[in-house]
């Protein structure tokens, strides 16, 4: 039998109500959704299948608000949802609101500073499908729309744009051409590297980007793309 991951006086699922002030009569319950895959104790299992049912419960609570707040069509509810229920969002609210401290981990996983994200995202639908189960759906519902809400405003803002999503819709509605990305340089230590990169349409450079990963480059060379081909047409 596989020992839980855990010496301290008081466990982390004590430490999460108290801390939240939130209390379940299924402690298993709540132990489980705080038990990641690499510290697993048999007679608990881990969170993995409530993570599932999790990122169920908060598609659906992100579903409902847009369908009967907003007068969007279904194209532009689509894209806001799956900014709000995508794996950055997620990890920023479990760091915003300390979810991180009470996880279960093991050895392995503590160790590692990679793929974090993942990890953060996962944590919080665990918690969330035991509030499900425990709480019922509208105070699961209560529970998710505190947590997301300032973030969906933020949405409406404009922040948490894809730009390169963006700017290939604007080609594509254009007839023209997908846009190519090429490093121009790469400057630093493997450790803090800051890219340049610049987007391409048609052979022409329209925008350029730096950032500490290609992917953060990319987007905002596209943005300056974007912004350029927009202005074009005024």
């Amino acid at each position: 039998m596989g020992s839980f991951c855990s010496n301290a006086m008081k466990s982390k699922e004590d430490l999460f109500q108290e801390h939240y002030s939130m209390t379940f009569k299924n402690q298993g319950l709540l132990r489980r959704a705080l038990t990641h895959r690499s510290c697993r104790d048999e007679d608990d299992g881990n969170n993995e299948r409530l993570e599932f049912l999790g990122d169920s419960v908060v598609g659906l609570v992100i579903t409902e608000y847009l369908y009967s707040k907003t007068d969007l069509p279904e194209g532009e509810m689509a894209k806001i949802k799956g900014k709000a229920v995508g794996r950055e969002i997620m990890a920023e609210i479990t760091k915003e609101i300390g979810l991180d401290r009470f996880i279960y981990l093991g050895k392995s996983e503590e160790t590692r500073k990679t793929k974090k994200r993942n990890l953060y995202a996962n944590i919080l639908e665990a918690v969330i499908g035991a509030v499900y189960l425990e709480k019922g759906l509208d105070e699961a519902r209560d529970y998710v729309m505190a947590l997301w809400a300032p973030y969906l405003q933020r949405i409406f803002q404009g922040e948490y744009s894809d730009s390169k999503s963006e700017l290939q819709e604007f080609l594509q509605k254009r007839g023209e051409e997908l846009p190519e990305y090429r490093v121009i340089s790469e400057t630093g230590p493997d450790h803090d590297k800051e890219f340049l990169i610049e987007c391409l349409v048609s052979g022409r450079v329209l925008g350029r980007g730096r950032g500490r990963s290609k992917k953060s480059a990319e987007m905002t060379a596209a943005k300056a793309a974007l912004t350029f081909l927009q202005g074009e047409g005024l």
